[in-house]
């Protein structure tokens, strides 16, 4: 998403851009924790986790280089809705959610790319619950491969 810049924003936003190093399991955030930040997965990916009554989570989306996590709360201030989890280790790239709001306040082209992706993500969760509603265990397992691979840029280390 952050190739998506143009040249303009990218002189704004990218000086305060930090990359920090994440471990699989690591939990980015959790539900209802405030976002001061945006991240944006470079060689991580995020596992968006919806929590039940009962205390378990279910995965609804899971993101990589093409999304970020935190959009919409750095720009209006909100809490997570879900937990962010790393699926896979690598790196991360976080922006002040004030930075944020700042060029998408400036900038059209910032607001258009922020508005649409949460389509993309939204037409992401549809497929997964439509295909986990009519698919074995074992198609939603390669779907969920594939996805995890298209992601982390063709490399994903499996091990049993």
């Amino acid at each position: 998403m952050l190739a998506e810049f143009g040249s303009a924003s990218r002189e704004r936003v990218f000086p305060y851009l930090e990359r920090i190093e994440v471990k699989l399991g690591d939990v980015v955030r959790e539900a209802g924790g405030v976002l001061e930040h945006a991240y944006f997965p470079d060689g991580a990916v995020l596992s968006l986790l919806t929590a039940l009554e009962n205390g378990a989570a279910i995965e609804t989306a899971n993101i990589g280089r093409e999304g970020a996590f935190g959009l919409f709360a750095s720009m209006y201030g909100r809490t997570s809705f879900n937990r962010s989890l790393v699926q896979l280790e690598g790196g991360l790239l976080r922006v002040p959610s004030e930075v944020l709001r700042a060029e998408f306040q400036r900038n059209e082209n910032i607001r258009h790319l922020f508005v649409c992706y949460p389509e993309t993500l939204l037409a992401q969760i549809q497929q997964t619950v439509a295909c986990n509603s009519v698919h074995t265990t074992q198609e939603r397992m390669s779907r969920w491969l594939l996805m995890m691979h298209d992601r982390a840029d063709g490399r994903l280390d499996i091990h049993a």
